[in-house]
Formats: structure tokens, C-alpha cells, sequence
């Protein structure tokens, strides 16, 4: 598997949070840059570091580091929600909410590869490997649920 630099950023800010560096704006501006971004201004924000000769990605690699740790803190609101006594994730809409918010974020993961194994590999290992594993916790020393593992046991 092949992946450019970019791909490779987009990787490492994903499972490591460390904030994107930036040179030659001032911080004031860079406020108002990320600002920008948070409100979805992603046009404006990046014709202000274009502007300022900033790096061409950093409104890529600013939203990728706000991401990071989304999908287990879906996964821990979600497993919240099904800890509760007779709720099952067919009954609850607002599990499938969160399965449906995660789904969403996991696709995001595949933009970044081209070839349908790597892109598939993206998705699985974000919703099932991040989100699913966190949701499906409070399961896992339950010897009627799907997810149930005997070599695990939860306090």
C-alpha cells in the first residue's frame, strides 16, 4: 500500500492529538483562522493562510486534530445509553443515532485511500476497531450479548 505524505499526516493526527503547527501568522490572526473553521467558513479560512503563506493543509490537519477520540467518545456515550436496564440497541433510536453519527465519521476515513481494500480496511478498522469496541463494553462480560468475550472481565 501506497500513501502520500498527506495521507500519512492524516493518519498520524488521527490517532495521535497533537495540534497542527503553523508559521508566519500572527496569533491574533490565527485566532480569527480557526474561528473560521470552526464555523464552517473553510473557503475563508484558507484564503487568510493562503494570504499569510501558511501551509496549504493546515485546515486539513486543524479539523483532523478537533476529530480525534470522536468516534470513542461515541463509542463511551453510546455504551451510557445501553447500560441502561431492557434497552437494546434495536430499541433505542438514540443508539442507532450515535451508530448512525459513527457510520458517518468512519466513511470519512475511507476518503483518503483510492484502492477498495484499503478504503474498506479504513472503515472497519474505524467503526469497528474505535467505536463499536467502546459501545459494546458494557456487553462484554455478558454471556447473552453478541460481543460477549470470556477472556474479558469489566468491574
Amino acid at each position: 500500500m501506497r500513501i502520500t505524505r498527506r495521507q500519512l499526516r492524516r493518519l498520524i493526527l488521527k490517532e495521535v492529538r497533537i495540534k497542527p503547527s503553523v508559521t508566519g501568522i500572527p496569533p491574533e490572526h490565527l485566532d480569527k483562522i480557526h474561528g473560521l473553521i470552526d464555523s464552517g467558513e473553510i473557503e475563508q479560512a484558507q484564503s487568510f493562510i493562503d494570504a499569510f503563506g501558511g501551509d496549504p493543509d493546515y485546515v486539513d490537519d486543524y479539523i483532523a486534530y478537533g476529530e480525534v477520540g470522536d468516534l470513542e467518545k461515541l463509542g463511551n456515550e453510546a455504551a451510557g445509553i445501553l447500560s441502561k436496564p431492557g434497552v437494546s440497541p434495536w430499541s433505542s433510536p438514540e443508539a442507532q443515532d450515535f451508530d448512525d453519527r459513527a457510520r458517518a465519521i468512519s466513511r470519512k476515513a475511507m476518503d483518503d485511500f483510492e484502492d477498495q481494500d484499503d478504503r474498506l480496511e479504513a472503515f472497519y478498522g474505524a467503526y469497528y476497531d474505535r467505536y463499536a469496541k467502546n459501545r459494546n463494553k458494557v456487553n462484554l462480560n455478558n454471556p447473552f450479548h453478541a460481543s460477549y468475550d470470556p477472556k474479558v472481565f469489566l468491574d
